[in-house]
């Protein structure tokens, strides 16, 4: 209230809740409200005692107005009475092009490292349900992430995409529930 007198309610806490790290390395702090936090970011690299600040949203964040697009989106649609179209905006769902080289597919134990670390590194923005890459590839080789959030799979996108490993420059998009399921059944489990 001190800091941001204007979001300053009788009665009501700023902070909601603190989780810290052990060894204090960093915390989550919840706010009362998305506008508080909003606000609270302009704290962003202000020094306080010997720390400067490092604030920003969980990785797996989707901000109000996009939610709501992706809402009025589907709304529209079903209201035009053609049923809401798939959109990959809100997707649970990765495609990972240049990641895997087709030498990968026909030794086992390389095939489930690949997949452990691809689990692994896109866990960092959202828990994952399973990573697919279908075998039958031989020319370009994709490997698809299921995420556990629709928001998990936009956080990962903005994260690879671009990135340069193994020589090649990765590509991240999100894919449809239906472009998944297409995948998933020339896959077995």
């Amino acid at each position: 209230a001190t800091v941001f007198p204007k979001y300053a309610r009788d009665g009501m806490q700023a902070v909601l809740n603190v989780n810290m790290h052990s060894e204090g390395k960093y915390a989550f702090v919840e706010l009362r409200d998305p506008e508080l936090a909003t606000a609270a970011l302009e704290l962003n690299g202000v020094q306080l005692l010997t720390v400067q600040l490092n604030l920003g949203r969980p990785a797996s964040y989707v901000a109000p107005e996009q939610a709501a697009l992706h809402l009025s989106k589907m709304e529209e649609a079903m209201n035009a009475g053609t049923g809401a179209k798939e959109d990959s905006s809100m997707s649970s769902y990765l495609c990972l092009e240049n990641l895997v080289s087709a030498s990968v597919l026909s030794d086992d134990r390389e095939y489930a490292e690949v997949i452990e670390d691809i689990q692994s590194e896109c866990s960092k923005h959202s828990p994952v349900l399973k990573v697919l890459i279908p075998k039958e590839s031989r020319e370009t080789v994709k490997a698809y992430v299921r995420f556990g959030s629709p928001a998990g799979a936009p956080a990962a996108q903005k994260a690879i995409d671009g990135r340069f490993f193994d020589g090649n420059t990765v590509t991240a998009s999100c894919i449809t529930d239906s472009e998944w399921r297409s995948v998933e059944a020339k896959c077995p489990s």
